[in-house]
């Protein structure tokens, strides 16, 4: 079992990493190359709504503002939440709003909160065009999967587009990103939530912090529903 098992011990793993800033690897300079490459196949207009769990200060956020779609995030970290809206120059306001703290700027609202609050937040919101998640599932172990699973499945409705981006690999040490492979998906979202493999790409160039941690491959995988 891993040590960050427990909802509350995991936030504050995450809450460490974004206090020491050890989150380099998880940040990214430009939108995921698989967002992008993807996201012609959602169905969106002027109206939609982006829903992006454990958001962090991620870019991927801006996307879709460039594509005139409104954000709600969800983060634990108020560091990483500030940090977003700072580094990019939105002008913001801090709310109070379902009892959670509430970063708004134009088109894009971030709540500091844990993941598993979702559902009280979504329900103030309007219907939930896309549930984009980058890392929120493999960033949590495997009981806390399933429940987030769980969780998903009660803010989504049969209209709600996904993209959800993980990967598999064989890394020893028990940390995140977590392996997550195609048969744990189905377990735990089917039948409610059933996805369509689109992309399977191995990663050439492991990097040696990764193989310090007995990766030997690693295999980026999209699916969208």
């Amino acid at each position: 079992m891993s040590g960050i098992e427990t909802d509350k011990v995991n936030n504050e793993y995450w809450l460490d990493r974004w206090k020491n800033n050890d989150v380099e690897n998880f940040c990214q300079e430009s939108a995921n190359e698989f967002l992008v490459k993807h996201f012609s196949k959602l169905k969106v207009d002027n109206n939609s709504l982006c829903f992006i769990p454990m958001c962090g200060s991620s870019i991927d956020i801006l996307f879709f503002l460039s594509k005139n779609i409104k954000v709600v995030g969800v983060e634990i970290s108020e560091k990483a939440v500030k940090s977003f809206f700072t580094t990019n120059h939105i002008e913001y306001e801090i709310l109070d709003q379902e009892g959670c703290k509430c970063y708004k700027g134009r088109n894009v609202s971030i709540y500091v909160s844990d993941i598993f609050e979702s559902p009280r937040i979504a329900q103030k919101l309007p219907n939930i065009t896309i549930w984009y998640d980058r890392g929120a599932y493999i960033a949590l172990p495997k009981l806390l999967r399933s429940k987030y699973a769980e969780m998903m499945k009660s803010v989504t409705t049969k209209q709600t587009q996904v993209l959800l981006l993980v990967m598999e690999h064989d890394k020893k040490v028990q940390a995140p990103p977590f392996s997550a492979l195609q048969n744990e998906l189905e377990n735990n979202f089917s039948p409610d939530l059933e996805f369509k493999l689109i992309d399977d790409q191995p990663r050439e160039d492991i990097p040696e912090y990764r193989q310090a941690e007995g990766m030997t491959f690693q295999n980026y995988e999209t699916y969208i529903r």
